[in-house]
């Protein structure tokens, strides 16, 4: 059995079908390199602008959310044009 204290609490990587990487990050991982809220993060999920995805494992009791980076990146681009457009505030 695998001690998970001994791994790296970075950004997973997981190659996808048509060759690109997906790039995904625990919340805290969110927090840090974009310096969101997690209450703002968990809102941005709940309303579908920011991709995310629950990984359990069956039998436990503990979850792991990991969040698309990607989809944090578009989403901030968005918020980013909006604003230079002069849109949302």
């Amino acid at each position: 059995m695998q001690n998970n204290k001994n791994r790296p609490r970075n950004a997973a990587q997981e190659p996808e079908a048509s060759g690109a990487e997906r790039r995904y990050g625990r919340v805290r991982d969110v927090e840090q390199m974009f310096s969101l809220g997690r209450t703002t993060i968990f809102k941005l999920i709940k309303s579908g602008r920011i991709s995310s995805v629950a990984v359990s494992v069956t039998g436990k009791r503990c979850r792991a959310r990991l969040v698309d980076l990607a989809s944090v990146e578009k989403f901030l681009a968005e918020q980013s044009k909006a604003d230079l457009q002069g849109g949302a505030r």
